[in-house]
């Protein structure tokens, strides 16, 4: 069992007479997720409270406080209740002085799980959506692109971006136009390596450090691999997002709401 003891005071009080804490199963750029249960009736659920004792949290509690919120409507606003199903994805919230919680029903990361090409073609169009949103209508740095921060809700195929504030803790500065193209650059990049890997297994290992400079395989053996693929449409997609020839220039021009977004969720 991971330890927790740090975590769980970071709860705020209601919500500790509510749930008991199991372990903590993963901790964001601002935010802990701890894996908790009803007390009432012994559901699994995870509680995702603001971590107030962690750097990012310290050096700007107004921004990580700011993130932590919006980043929990996003996924409200785009998976609402399902009626028919009787899915709701936030349960309780909580803020207590300086304390903030949601508790969740339960999701995952990708981590190293196969999947089929259909549920790849699905994710892809997801974590698009959602840099979409952030980089344009919330106007936030793009998060950084790794398994771990994309989770699902499997029996729903509900993909979903995570930890918001792994953008601001990139050495990019936000006030460089420039770097911040080469950021979504290589965060398309590693976006299309996790989906090869995830079909195919992983050729180079993948970390949160991966970036389109770091990689050892050249777009030739890229393209090998994409040539195993059988759906035509992820093959398409995974073409656009792989090939670092067409990114020098046309991504200079990009915004995650252009056209070669449209192109890629249209396919």
């Amino acid at each position: 069992m991971t330890n927790h003891f740090g975590s769980i005071d970071l709860i705020p009080p209601k919500l500790q007479t509510a749930y008991t804490p199991h372990s903590l199963i993963y901790q964001a750029s601002y935010y802990d997720v701890i894996s908790v249960s009803s007390r009432l009736n012994g559901e699994k659920y995870l509680i995702r409270t603001l971590n107030t004792n962690c750097k990012f949290f310290m050096e700007n509690p107004s921004l990580a406080s700011t993130l932590f919120v919006k980043e929990i409507l996003h996924l409200l606003n785009r998976y609402r209740r399902n009626e028919e199903e009787e899915f709701q994805i936030v349960e309780d919230f909580e803020i207590f002085q300086d304390k903030m919680a949601f508790v969740m029903r339960p999701y995952s990361s990708l981590g190293n799980k196969k999947k089929v090409e259909d549920d790849i073609e699905t994710m892809i169009k997801s974590v698009i959506s959602d840099l979409d949103t952030i980089t344009n209508q919330m106007q936030l740095l793009a998060p950084a692109i790794f398994q771990e921060n994309i989770c699902c809700y499997e029996k729903m195929e509900l993909y979903f971006l995570s930890d918001y504030g792994s953008g601001y803790n990139s050495t990019f500065s936000k006030s460089s136009n420039d770097a911040e193209f080469k950021r979504k650059d290589t965060g398309l990049y590693a976006l299309g390596m996790i989906a090869l890997d995830l079909l195919q297994g992983p050729v180079i290992q993948q970390s949160k450090a991966s970036s389109l400079e770091k990689s050892t395989l050249n777009f030739a053996e890229v393209y090998t691999r994409l040539e195993t693929i059988k759906l035509k449409r992820l093959k398409k997609i995974l073409l656009k997002l792989l090939n670092p020839s067409g990114f020098s220039n046309e991504m200079r021009s990009f915004s995650l709401k252009s056209k070669e977004i449209f192109f890629i969720s249209k396919i």
